[in-house]
C-alpha cells in the first residue's frame, strides 16, 4: 500500500514538474525540483527534473537510507527483473571469473559490479532470461563487444584498417 502511494506520489510531483517547466524545456532553461534554481538544460540528464548536483544528493540520500540490506535486495531485484538471476548467482559467477572481467581479466574497482553479458540473438535488449548469460564484463569491454555485435561491418573494416589477423580458436 505505501510503495502504491509513494509511487503516485512520484508521479503527480514529475508530472507537475514538466507541466512548470513545459515552457522551459525548448528555450534551454529548466527549474530544479529540489533547489529550485533556474539552470541551463545541460546541467540535467536528459528526463530528469533535478539538476546533477542535486540528482547525486538525492541518490546518496536514498541509498543511505537503505543501508546495506536495502542495497542487496536492490539489486537483487534489478538482476532478477533485468537479467532472471539473483544477486547469489551473481556473486558465484564472479567468484568463478576470479572477481575480474571475463575479457580482459582487470579487476572491477570495489563497489563498481561487472555488467552482465547476454547473447543479444537470444534476448534482443537489455532484458534476459537467464539462460543466455555468457559472463561478467566491465564497462569497457562490454561496451565494446556491444559495439562489435550491432555492426560486424564496422569489425570487419576495423580488423581491415589496423592490418589484424583474427584467428578464431576452437
Amino acid at each position: 500500500m505505501g510503495s502504491v502511494c509513494l509511487h503516485a506520489c512520484i508521479n503527480a510531483a514529475a508530472k507537475l514538474a514538466r507541466e512548470a517547466n513545459a515552457h522551459k524545456w525548448d528555450s534551454g532553461v529548466r527549474t530544479c525540483t529540489r533547489c529550485k534554481e533556474e539552470k541551463p538544460s545541460g546541467d540535467f540528464t536528459k528526463l530528469a527534473f533535478q539538476c546533477r548536483p542535486c540528482q547525486a544528493l538525492s541518490q546518496a540520500e536514498y541509498k543511505a537510507r537503505l543501508g546495506e540490506g536495502g542495497r542487496r535486495a536492490d539489486a537483487d531485484r534489478n538482476l532478477r527483473r533485468k537479467y532472471g538471476i539473483t544477486l547469489v548467482r551473481y556473486e558465484e559467477m564472479l567468484e568463478a571469473q576470479g572477481g575480474v572481467c571475463k575479457v580482459c581479466a582487470r579487476e572491477h574497482p570495489s563497489g563498481i559490479r561487472l555488467h552482465v553479458d547476454h547473447d543479444h540473438r537470444c534476448c534482443p535488449g537489455e532484458r534476459s532470461c537467464g539462460e543466455c548469460i555468457r559472463g561478467l564484463l566491465c564497462y569497457s569491454c562490454n561496451g565494446k563487444l556491444g559495439l562489435l555485435e550491432s555492426n560486424s561491418d564496422y569489425a570487419r573494416k576495423l580488423k581491415d584498417y589496423a592490418g589484424l589477423e583474427v584467428r578464431y580458436i576452437e
